[in-house]
């Protein structure tokens, strides 16, 4: 069997058509997304896995433009940030090449979804609620829509980002954690597909 291991999934099942397919969209069409979908995507995301069914995760979704201005605001600023204490002068010139097009990232999609959890709920709360982020990316593309994953936890993005505004745009309470922001439009562009190691790679048999 492990001989015959190949990357290469033969007659794959939809679930790994998806997968496979599933893209992180930056570039999206201005065109409306039926509510319906959106439903169907957070439906997606409360059937993930979470430790003891603890299912820690909250949404927040953000379709008025007022708001969706004031999140991309706060993207784009904690780039500039990011930007400006990088020691990197290739990381800060390629984060200053992308500014014009992070504010679009978030204000053309007609949704932004606003991953959060709640720590009282379980130990394990980001493990859960990442969990709950990956089947929304999920559905979302089987529906035809595009997602991209914006971490708000542990990137040196996310420790420039101002949660404590966001929380405060939003009027999320002072114990639930942000986790994600989601964007949820119509992709305009689709990317190549990326780079993968080989299973090979990574596949240890029995020990490391």
């Amino acid at each position: 069997m492990w001989r015959k291991l190949k990357d290469k999934v033969v007659n794959p099942n939809k679930v790994h058509q998806v997968i496979r397919e599933r893209r992180s969209i930056t570039i999206f069409k201005n065109k409306p997304v039926e509510e319906d979908a959106i439903l169907a995507i957070l439906d997606a995301a409360r059937w993930a896995p979470s430790s003891n069914n603890s299912q820690p995760w909250e949404f927040v979704v953000v379709a008025e433009k007022r708001r969706k201005d004031a999140i991309a605001d706060l993207y784009v600023e904690a780039y500039k940030k990011r930007a400006d204490v990088s020691k990197d002068d290739k990381i800060r010139g390629k984060i200053y090449e992308i500014l014009p097009y992070l504010e679009k990232e978030l204000k053309v999609p007609p949704y932004l979804i606003v991953v959060c959890a709640d720590p009282r709920k379980s130990k394990s709360y980001l493990i859960d609620t990442a969990a709950a982020v990956e089947n929304m990316l999920l559905a979302a593309w089987e529906l035809g829509l595009g997602t991209n994953w914006i971490d708000l936890t542990s990137t040196d993005f996310a420790k420039q980002f101002d949660v404590k505004k966001l929380k405060e745009y939003l009027f999320i309470p002072d114990e639930i954690v942000p986790v994600a922001i989601v964007p949820v439009g119509f992709p305009e562009q689709i990317p190549p597909p990326p780079p993968r190691w080989r299973i090979k790679n990574v596949l240890h048999k029995g020990f490391w």
